[in-house]
Formats: C-alpha cells, sequence, structure tokens
C-alpha cells in the first residue's frame, strides 16, 4: 500500500498523501471541473469538492473549500466562485432518500414511480447545478 500512496502522492504533488475516497472523487470529477471553466491546476481539488458533494452533502463540500481556501490551495482566485456556484445543490445522493421518503409518506402509492425517477431527477439537479456555475464562469 505504501507504493501506492506515495505513487498517489508524485502525481498530485503532494495535495493528497494517500489513496482514499477524496482522491478517487478528485480524480473522477476532475473532468466535471474543467468543463464548468475551473483552471486545469485547481481541477482535482475541485472534482475533490464536486464528488464528496455528490456522495455526503453540499455542506462537507463547504467546509472544505472554506479550508482550502484559507490555506491558499487555489492557483486561480476565481475558483472559490466558480466551486461555490457547483457546489450549490441538493443534488447528492443523501437528498434521493429525503425526497422519496419525504414525498412518499404524502402518496404512498407512488413510491415506485419516485424511485424510478430518483436517480433522474439527481443528475438534473447537478446538471442543473454545473450549468449555473458555467454562465458564472463566462461572467467573471
Amino acid at each position: 500500500m505504501n507504493g501506492l500512496n506515495d505513487w498517489v502522492s508524485a502525481i498530485t504533488d503532494g495535495r493528497f498523501r494517500e489513496f482514499n475516497f477524496s482522491f478517487l472523487a478528485g480524480v473522477s470529477c476532475t473532468p466535471f471541473a474543467w468543463v464548468i471553466g475551473v483552471y486545469w491546476g485547481d481541477c482535482l481539488i475541485v472534482g475533490q469538492l464536486l464528488g464528496e458533494r455528490l456522495v455526503l452533502n453540499e455542506f462537507i463540500s463547504y467546509l472544505n473549500l472554506a479550508k482550502y481556501q484559507e490555506s491558499g490551495a487555489f492557483m486561480d482566485p476565481k475558483t472559490p466562485i466558480i466551486a461555490t456556484y457547483a457546489l450549490c445543490g441538493f443534488a447528492n445522493l443523501t437528498s434521493i432518500g429525503i425526497q422519496v421518503g419525504g414525498i412518499s409518506t404524502l402518496e404512498k402509492s407512488q413510491r415506485p414511480n419516485l424511485q424510478k425517477c430518483a436517480f433522474k431527477a439527481l443528475l438534473g439537479g447537478m446538471i442543473a447545478c454545473y450549468m449555473t456555475a458555467i454562465i458564472a464562469t463566462s461572467i467573471l
């Protein structure tokens, strides 16, 4: 495992020191960060924040964004602004449970329909957040 951790540290210039969830989220969501207009040097960090927002929630991502901003980890001063717009929204896995559980208590017969549409709604919410970030990027 040490060899893998050394490799991760080497390819990220020390930003990530071990092979963990944060690293996987960063690598898998880096293309999304690049598409919304984040400077390439900051894409791995913003990708990590986007992955955390998807799997955990936006509050944890915002706390980590604040830590990165305070430590001066971003190369481009526009990156925290773009990330703020990209993270803003209710598009995460926990929201699926909240929506299906909350709405199905009102109308129990619609629960199967809600379950079918849950991931489509999640995808739509993510696209909406990313589109907002793209618009903010074009204005900055």
